[in-house]
């Protein structure tokens, strides 16, 4: 391993020429080195170059990547999340960097093989992505990865499609009413065209029967072995709230499941905003509060209140209906805090390609395992 990567410290008042120091200085930094649950991250806001990657679950630089979605390049980006787009030309190096980043759950995770994907993946069948803003970030993630791998074969909007400049700026379809693509791939000796559908995935958060009529109604669309991804948790205050929607579509997500439609649920993410949990609720807090917010690191936060905010009830709860599970809290929160949108002021909605990109990861991984 490269010890040049190991953060070392130099207290005063010692005696550094000292064998026995010199001893006990590296056996310490051996046990940090090898014990730690964590690889370690330094958020360094000058340098984006000291990240360094020691302990596992961690982010990984990787500086050759060639991320499949950056500079507006995948045309379902949208300029706002975008990492090439933010208004401050001195922080552009370490926003690249953010694309630059994978998560490893663990020393011997491999990343999915997007062939293998799409020989599990039944042909004509659909997967659906309903949630909310983060949602549809992870939308845009897996429909770049699907378009680096695949050939684009329609696109369906809601409303009408972008003049030229807002294309420029935006991308052509992300935030004009984007409804989902198809994708056709030719592994093998069979061509398979797969369906993304992007939808709300507001079951009760507000507006509550017409919010369920509309989800109920996408879910008795589902298939055999079509997919729903489902997440709303950043629009609840707390995770009681959550709980008892969940409660009230159960039947809903059971009977889809009795029709061989495969529901998943996606661990709510971390936020990093400057409080115990890293979330906030703007409209609980005064104006002067809300100037204040910005993002921190995740060492900053509590990490228990973090993942039971949301996630402590809820994970176990879907476990226990027979719905898998991605979990993807941990990622997030491990994710620095400048890959957030809009240089540190948004710290839920992160810089694309970016913190998203496990959570496809995470999915394109259930569909080669369990498909």
């Amino acid at each position: 391993r490269d010890m040049d990567k190991v953060e070392t410290f130099s207290p005063q008042g010692y005696n550094y020429n000292s064998t026995i120091m010199r001893i006990i200085l590296a056996f310490i930094l051996y046990a940090i080195y090898h014990h730690s649950s964590h690889r370690i991250i330094t958020n360094n806001h000058t340098n984006s170059s000291s990240i360094s990657q020691i302990f596992f679950p961690s982010w990984e630089l990787i500086p050759t990547l060639m991320p499949y979605m950056g500079n507006l390049t995948c045309i379902f980006e949208n300029a706002h999340w975008n990492l090439e787009s933010q208004n401050n030309p001195s922080d552009l190096e370490r926003r690249r960097n953010c694309g630059k980043l994978r998560y490893r759950p663990h020393k011997d995770w491999v990343a999915p093989d997007p062939t293998v994907v799409f020989e599990k993946l039944p042909h004509d069948s659909t997967i659906y992505m309903l949630g909310d803003s983060v949602g549809a970030q992870h939308a845009v993630d897996l429909m770049c990865y699907l378009a680096s791998n695949s050939r684009i074969v329609s696109v369906k909007i809601n409303h009408f499609a972008p003049t030229a400049p807002e294309a420029e700026t935006r991308g052509q379809y992300v935030g004009l009413g984007l409804n989902g693509a198809t994708f056709r791939s030719f592994g093998g000796n069979k061509t398979k065209d797969i369906h993304v559908v992007v939808g709300s995935g507001n079951f009760g958060v507000n507006n509550k029967a017409q919010a369920r009529s509309r989800f109920s109604s996408f879910m008795n669309k589902g298939r055999k072995d079509d997919i729903f991804v489902l997440n709303q948790g950043l629009h609840y205050k707390a995770e009681e709230g959550l709980l008892d929607d969940l409660n009230e579509i159960k039947p809903v997500l059971l009977s889809s499941i009795d029709r061989g439609v495969r529901v998943i649920w996606r661990e709510t993410g971390a936020g990093h905003f400057n409080a115990t949990n890293g979330y906030h609720y703007s409209s609980h807090i005064g104006l002067q509060e809300r100037k204040a917010l910005h993002c921190v690191s995740s060492s900053m936060i509590n990490a228990t209140s973090s993942r039971n905010h949301y996630n402590g009830m809820v994970t176990p709860l879907m476990k226990s209906w027979g719905i898998p599970v991605l979990e993807t809290w941990e990622a997030s929160f491990l994710m620095p805090e400048w890959c957030h949108v809009a240089g540190g002021v948004d710290c839920v909605h992160f810089l694309q390609p970016g913190g998203t990109s496990f959570f496809t990861e995470s999915l394109l991984k259930y569909i080669e395992e369990e498909m």
